[in-house]
């Protein structure tokens, strides 16, 4: 109990000096090219803290992030761009399209574990992606939807880079702020204890398909959401953004990031969308470098960068304590 409070307490200056970062960031430093890179990151952040759930918490491995991601870039371009619908009802049912799809989704394919639900989902992504090319008439197949309007807040249009970052960070931070309560809570407990032994956690009373129901459900929300912020920003959705490799790059995020803390998907988020424009002129060899970077990870960082960062923390306490008890030992 008092490690936790002192985890808290540690915790609540670094998550106000990163909000606080955040909001004045674009004052300080509006290089557009710099404000760009965040609005992807908060997007991406969004969609890594639903798979996170699934995948980091309850242990499994889904596979369907960009199809949800999809889905609900889709549903928002379609609504506003040949329905007038507002900005913000196109945003709600581009959320809760994908977690409806989830939910009777889920029933038959979470009944499947590890290897064999990862390639379910992996089936799944690519039945969502045949539908985008080629049903023309819904989606636009292969040239997909145009002019997705910019969305508009009480009549004031985010037009702009630096106005549409701060609506995308104020979601993000909702999303991931939502979830690490849920994982404080009895939620995120009974989680745990199904990732390390489901049949324990069921003789604990623990309901474990409902709460791997409830996980990819969620999980697909953020994904939707996350879908819908993309469609508004770039203001253009085709299938090609959708494809497969966008759900393992996600799932790079998460394991480079940390799959066993919230702060993972933040990590691997930033990470993983700022490599290419670190690599320059060989950004071609993005995939490659993630890949790279993944295997060493997962051989030298198991708990990925936040785990480096705990090890970090605790040292340091450590070191703290030693100094503290060599202050009271009496001289002589």
């Amino acid at each position: 109990m008092e490690s936790r409070k002192k985890k808290s307490g540690l915790q609540r200056p670094l998550i106000g000096a990163i909000l606080f970062a955040l909001a004045v960031l674009p004052v300080v430093y509006p290089h557009p090219f710099a404000i760009t890179l965040l609005v992807f990151i908060g997007i991406y952040i969004i969609v890594c803290t639903g798979l996170s759930l699934i995948f980091g918490y309850a242990g499994q491995l889904s596979l369907t992030q960009a199809a949800f991601y999809g889905i609900g870039a889709y549903t928002s371009a379609i609504l506003t761009t040949r329905y007038g619908v507002s900005f913000w009802l196109a945003l709600a049912a581009a959320s809760a399209l994908p977690g409806l799809i989830a939910w009777a989704l889920g029933a038959p394919i979470l009944r499947l574990r590890h290897f064999y639900l990862a390639m379910a989902t992996l089936a799944f992504s690519e039945i969502v992606l045949v539908f985008f090319i080629q049903e023309v008439d819904i989606t636009g197949g292969p040239t997909g939807i145009t002019h997705v309007p910019a969305p508009e807040v009480f009549g004031y249009k985010l037009d702009t880079t630096t106005k549409y970052y701060y609506l995308v960070w104020l979601l993000a931070v909702a999303v991931v702020g939502f979830s690490y309560n849920l994982i404080r809570s009895k939620y995120g407990r009974a989680l745990r204890a199904i990732a390390e032994n489901e049949v324990a956690a069921s003789a604990m009373g623990v309901n474990v398909p409902a709460m791997m129901s409830i996980m990819f459900v969620l999980s697909a929300v953020f994904a939707g959401l996350g879908g819908s912020l993309y469609a508004h920003y770039v203001s253009f959705v085709s299938p090609d953004t959708f494809s497969v490799s966008l759900s393992i790059m996600l799932v790079i995020m998460v394991a480079i990031g940390g799959v066993n803390s919230l702060w993972g998907a933040v990590f691997g988020a930033v990470f993983v969308t700022v490599l290419p424009s670190m690599l320059g002129a060989y950004r071609q060899y993005a995939m490659l470098v993630y890949g790279v970077v993944l295997v060493l990870a997962l051989m030298f960082m198991p708990n990925g960068i936040t785990g480096l960062f705990q090890d970090a923390a605790h040292w340091i306490g450590r070191r703290r304590a030693a100094s503290k008890d060599e202050v009271k030992e009496p001289a002589g």
